[in-house]
């Protein structure tokens, strides 16, 4: 495979402390990579770097195509313009054909971006919207389908699956896959990372590292390399303890022939005492030697890099039932987004809110945090129920507020126990005085968990809680959550997140809440089982109507195409029409066209 993208001992400088140094990438034609690494180490610069956005300080960056051929996927773009959804998506097939000097009408670019948007779920009422004013899902596909029309020769995507659903996420790893270039990209979506991925490099202040494959197979790499670390590091110090002993043995005898000083003694008995002690004299020196190369080649013992401890509590449960939907429905319209709605929250459960952008799951957290009144019906609360609200644009959080502040403000500390919490959430000192308005979305996050960790709130309601955090922090969250004694409900996309966690799972589908008592495992097993059933039974009746269509078709008095214009026949042709349309509509059904 030929090299498209070579950087060499890059590093780079901000404020005067190194960000990173020594980074080394080679990307061929056709590799899809994923660079992985944590919040604030630099992902975003590198990829600044790469496209030529951001200077960099030390080493070299070589690139074997030209930037016109780098398609660029923003995890915030700016727009300084009211442009609309289509003609954003227009301009940059416009900018593609001015680089390849291509000519298309302006009809059939219009044709090829109306059917891409239809595809990924941005319906028409959305596409005069100004770009800057679409929600961060819409942001994110409006820009994808851009890149699938220029059809770049190297993508580069920072985030790309921010604020997508599940359904998206599933298109967007498929056309990946069949992408008939090279693709760089920034997750922390580890399933999305597993199924797309052909290597995984690890992004440190020190460089970086590459390894073969998706997220779990680096996962497995990295364990063995601890392993392996850990008993050769064990294996050192048992060698330096044995020649330190071997060492201080000699350097005992020495001293104690010292301390007897020279005896009077037959002149061969003396000889024979300091061949001996320059004989032991030797060998000691040599064992020092040893344990001198031993010392310059010792390595330091294993660590993983530190991140925040997230420890949950909540108080004891006596309650069974938290909380009770009776027959609510929600609208912000007269339109409801869903209806009629018959829930019970139990204590205990944890439960995952599934559907696509738009069809109302934050709506539903807000409603049950009572941060919304239902249009119809009532939400009935246990008296006992002290609830925590995690919003997914972390609205909690006052942006001209100290970070110290927010915390002194929300619990009844001292001041150096809230630099303690703080600095458990890997909070350092700089970081105390800082307004929260200028930490990054990941640090704002951790912030929000913090306040919700001091709540003790007995029912947390989660909207997105992992998806400004690294991969190592999103561990952690899984981790504690999965201890947490007391009761969730949560949105997610994170496949991995949804696995470790969910035991009951809500779906949201045409104003309609279906609710499955199962973890997210076996609500994925038993959809995939109804759709087989569903799609057996699709192929059954196309079946049916193409023998009721040869039948038809063949009748001795009549041709295809040729029929007598009386009644009967045209009664015919028209159940001829009907029944290739009804075949034409359940096989675009099987293929899960809607």
């Amino acid at each position: 495979m030929s090299t498209i993208l070579e950087l060499k001992g890059i590093g780079k400088e901000w404020n005067g402390q190194m960000i990173f140094s020594d980074v080394n990438l080679e990307v061929s034609f056709g590799e899809r990579i994923a660079l992985i690494g944590k919040n604030g180490v630099g992902k975003t610069t590198l990829l600044s770097i790469i496209l030529g956005r951001v200077n960099y300080d030390l080493g070299t960056v070589n690139r074997f195509l030209p930037l016109p051929e780098f398609g660029y996927l923003e995890q915030e773009l700016q727009t300084h313009s009211q442009i609309n959804l289509i003609d954003f998506v227009k301009a940059g097939i416009e900018t593609q054909e001015l680089n390849e000097n291509i000519g298309h009408t302006h009809a059939s670019n219009s044709a090829r971006v109306y059917k891409h948007l239809k595809r990924i779920g941005l319906p028409e009422n959305v596409w005069d919207i100004p770009y800057c004013k679409l929600s961060g899902g819409q942001k994110t596909k409006a820009q994808l389908i851009r890149l699938v029309l220029q059809q770049p020769k190297l993508l580069i995507l920072d985030e790309p699956t921010n604020h997508l659903d599940l359904k998206s996420l599933l298109w967007l790893e498929n056309w990946l896959c069949r992408y008939p270039g090279t693709v760089l990209f920034v997750s922390h979506d580890r399933n999305f990372i597993d199924q797309v991925a052909t290597s995984t490099i690890v992004l440190k202040r020190e460089g970086t590292k590459r390894y073969a494959g998706g997220y779990s197979t680096y996962k497995d790499q990295l364990s063995l390399e601890l392993k392996t670390k850990q008993a050769l590091y064990e294996k050192q110090h048992k060698e330096r303890q044995k020649l330190l002993d071997s060492i201080k043995t000699y350097q005992t005898w020495f001293e104690e022939k010292s301390r007897q000083g020279e005896k009077k003694e037959l002149r061969s008995r003396l000889a024979h005492r300091k061949f001996t002690q320059k004989k032991l004299r030797n060998r000691m020196r040599a064992k020092e030697q040893e344990l001198n190369r031993l010392e310059s080649r010792i390595i330091d013992p294993p660590t993983e890099e530190p991140t925040f401890q997230l420890n949950l509590d909540a108080p004891q449960q006596y309650m069974k039932t938290l909380l009770r939907l009776e027959n609510v429905s929600f609208g912000y319209t007269s339109d409801y987004l869903f209806s009629d709605v018959e829930l019970e929250v139990r204590r205990g459960e944890r439960i995952a809110v599934i559907g696509e952008n738009g069809t109302g799951k934050t709506t539903l957290l807000k409603l049950l945090a009572g941060n919304l009144p239902a249009s119809k019906g009532e939400v009935k609360y246990h008296p006992s129920l002290h609830i925590g609200f995690l919003d997914q644009e972390l609205t909690n959080l006052n942006m001209n507020q100290p970070v110290i502040d927010t915390i002194l403000e929300f619990s009844k500390m001292s001041i150096q126990r809230a630099q303690d919490v703080l600095s458990s959430y890997m909070f350092g000192p700089n970081d105390w005085s800082k307004l929260v308005g200028n930490l990054s979305m990941g640090e704002r996050c951790r912030l929000s968990l913090l306040q919700m960790v001091l709540s003790e709130a007995n029912l947390l309601i989660l909207d997105e809680p992992t998806n400004y955090l690294d991969v190592q922090s999103r561990e952690e969250v899984e981790t504690c959550l999965q201890d947490y004694p007391g009761t969730l409900i949560f949105v997610s996309h994170d496949r991995y997140f949804l696995r470790k966690i969910a035991n009951r799972v809500l779906t949201i589908t045409d104003s309609r809440i279906q609710k499955y008592l199962g973890t997210y495992e076996e609500w994925v097993h038993h959809s995939n089982v109804r759709k087989k059933g569903l799609d057996t039974e699709v192929e059954n009746r196309i079946r049916q109507l193409e023998f009721r269509l040869s039948q038809m078709m063949a009748k001795p008095t009549h041709k295809f195409g040729s029929f007598s214009r009386n009644a009967d026949n045209n009664n015919i042709l028209r159940e001829i029409r009907e029944v290739q349309e009804e075949i034409a509509q359940l096989r675009d059904f099987g293929k899960g066209k809607t």
